[in-house]
């Protein structure tokens, strides 16, 4: 975004949600455009003073200069959407304070708004209502795909909820409009960072069950809580609550997805086989579930079903190692020596590319002008790396980065004609 950034992440701010603002923005949604930011820089010095009393933590003090301007002119919607940013980044929170002050706020354009929603779904978080920030942050990047930290913080979301697909779908969306070279590698990073950094499953449950318990119509959340209870050691109420999750919604593919997963991961084979005996016709042939038709013809020693259903599971999700160390199985099992050597060369080279994620990632994080000055040898290695792990689509982003700053690169070139 252009202009200036001020960094008013809270101290005790809620984790997993990145909270930086642009208060360049932000005064153009109180209203102006480019003439409340020159209104800004010049005829009111006081209002940098108020933000750098915040900057340094001292929100009391900032507030109270807030509220005097207030006095004098109550619908001042600067002072407003300064005090409802102060309230959610200080160290304790006041979001319904927060809410209160954006509820004041009129915008003009669908910039403005996309920012209000932003604003919004920050305060809906801190109160611990997530899918109504969910809802309002996906809201915000409807109206401007460029929202300024609306993606960030809705990859964070998912993210920690443990819905992977979703974050890496929306973190390529935001990778296609973000027009900052530094943002868009940033963004392929984090993608990594989300595979190789893995949250603690006792902290979903115990940030979670609880909203989820307030509001069991939200589906996605509950997936969330059943599965970091299944994985936290709690098998048994994470199969209750993903059992219950499908019985509220038996229509919900991703309700009967997450279910015949969880019964995978708890090894309840007998359980998995009759439950996928009961798919209707059309999830049957849908690849989604094309893993849990190769487990249930691994339980009956059906080794050449088994390989062709994780064959076909792996064409949709060519980046999922635990259906890659099924087929290598079944292929052992089988006793075809060719299709043994196959499936064994791609789970060796799946995991030798995975143990060297982190390391290249740091690589590029420690790179003082990332994504600014060009490093064609870095952006093939990640290439390189994302394709051999099955992230397609980030190989090919990476090697269109390198085309960016190199247009006649033989290897990027070539990749891309390979990976079309």
């Amino acid at each position: 975004m252009a202009g200036e950034s001020a960094d008013l992440a809270p101290a005790g701010g809620t984790p997993g949600v990145r909270v930086r603002i642009f208060l360049a923005a932000l005064i153009a949604l109180a209203g102006g455009g480019a003439l409340a930011f020159s209104f800004w820089h010049a005829a009111t010095p006081d209002l940098a003073e108020i933000c750098a009393l915040a900057r340094r933590g001292e929100f009391d003090r900032a507030e109270a200069l807030l509220s005097d301007r207030l006095r004098d002119d109550p619908g001042d919607p600067k002072a407003h959407l300064l005090m409802a940013q102060f309230s959610m980044d200080r160290p304790d929170p006041r979001p319904e304070a927060a809410l209160e002050h954006l509820g004041r706020l009129r915008p003009k354009t669908r910039e403005e708004e996309a920012l209000l929603r932003f604003s919004e779904g920050k305060a809906r978080y801190q109160l611990k209502e997530y899918g109504a920030a969910e809802a309002l942050w996906y809201r915000a990047l409807e109206l401007d795909p460029r929202v300024p930290e609306a993606g960030w913080a809705l990859l964070d979301l998912l993210d920690f909820e443990g819905r992977n697909d979703e974050a890496h779908e929306l973190g390529m969306r935001l990778f296609e409009h973000e027009p900052h070279p530094r943002d868009r590698v940033r963004l392929l990073l984090e993608m990594v960072r989300m595979e190789v950094e893995h949250i603690d499953n006792g902290s979903r449950v115990q940030t979670f069950e609880p909203a989820w318990k307030a509001d069991p119509s939200n589906l996605r959340l509950g997936m969330a809580v059943g599965f970091a209870l299944l994985r936290s050691g709690e098998a048994d109420r994470g199969l209750e609550v993903l059992k219950g999750l499908l019985d509220r919604n038996p229509d919900s593919p991703q309700a009967r997805e997450t279910w015949l997963a969880a019964l995978m991961d708890a090894h309840r084979p007998e359980q998995l086989k009759a439950e996928v005996a009961r798919l209707p016709g059309a999830l049957r042939e849908d690849p989604r579930f094309a893993r849990f038709l190769g487990a249930v013809a691994d339980g009956d020693r059906d080794w050449p079903t088994a390989i062709r259903m994780y064959r076909r599971a792996l064409e949709f999700r060519p980046y999922d190692g635990a259906t890659l160390y099924r087929l290598r199985l079944a292929a052992r099992a089988s006793g075809d020596a060719e299709e043994l050597r196959r499936a064994d060369d791609r789970l060796r080279d799946f995991k030798d590319a995975e143990s060297r994620l982190a390391d290249a990632r740091k690589e590029a994080m420690d790179e003082p002008t990332l994504g600014v000055t060009p490093r064609p040898a870095l952006y093939h290695k990640l290439a390189s790396l994302r394709e051999r792990v099955g992230r397609l689509d980030e190989a090919r982003a990476w090697h269109r980065l390198v085309l960016r700053d190199a247009p006649g690169d033989p290897t990027s070139l070539a990749a891309l004609e390979r990976l079309k």
